[in-house]
């Protein structure tokens, strides 16, 4: 069944050569890189946002003054890009408890275990994205916190130029080698007609050694 499957000239089993390692490896470091490198950068900036959202709460309760409150929210726009409102009474219908553990988004899942390692509260993060931004909402004892913050800032475009450099320089490299691999084998296919005919007792014209 693999000698079906396997090219059966030269130049195939010649690019085979070249083309299966490198794409092998590509398999193999897009897979690391997801699973590490985004993944541990996401959880990061989760953690982050999870973090800031954690330090407004606490200046809130600290200054319950309307206007204190007021300029607390403010700060936290201008400088977190937090757009943080409270719902007193309100509950969500249906939260999601603890870390989750699949997901689509790898934004949501992560988001979502920095929430449950911060707060441990039940929440929910809106699937839809309105201009790049993200809904979360926090059920807290007293109502629903409401946050809404960049994308930007819990997602890394490093992963997408990491892999259109990888695949792109990868397309080039596979380009070259197929026009050498053309040169290197063209002479070799030459002297094999060759040597049939002279075996055949066939006169060999326009061949040089």
């Amino acid at each position: 069944m693999m000698k079906r499957i396997l090219p059966r000239s030269l130049f195939g089993r010649s690019l085979l050569l070249v083309i299966l390692p490198m794409v092998l490896l590509q398999i193999v470091v897009t897979y690391i890189f997801y699973e590490r490198h985004w993944d541990e950068v996401t959880r990061r900036l989760g953690i982050s946002v999870a973090g800031d959202i954690e330090f407004v709460l606490e200046l809130l309760r600290e200054h319950p003054e309307p206007d204190a409150q007021q300029r607390i929210l403010r700060m936290a726009l201008l400088d977190m890009d937090l757009q943080i409102s409270f719902e007193p009474g309100k509950r969500l219908v249906h939260p999601t408890v603890g870390s989750p553990i699949y997901s689509i988004s790898i934004i949501d899942r992560m988001v979502g275990r920095a929430i449950d390692e911060r707060f441990g509260v039940p929440y929910q993060i809106d699937p839809n994205r309105y201009n790049d931004r993200i809904l979360i909402s926090l059920q807290l004892n007293d109502g629903v916190l409401r946050v809404i913050t960049s994308e930007k800032r819990l997602f890394s475009t490093t992963t997408y130029i990491f892999l259109m450099w990888m695949i792109g320089t990868s397309l080039v490299l596979i380009g070259v080698a197929i026009i050498f691999l053309r040169n290197q084998i063209r002479p070799i296919r030459r002297l094999a007609e060759a040597a049939d005919s002279f075996g055949k007792g066939r006169d060999v014209d326009d061949f040089h050694p």
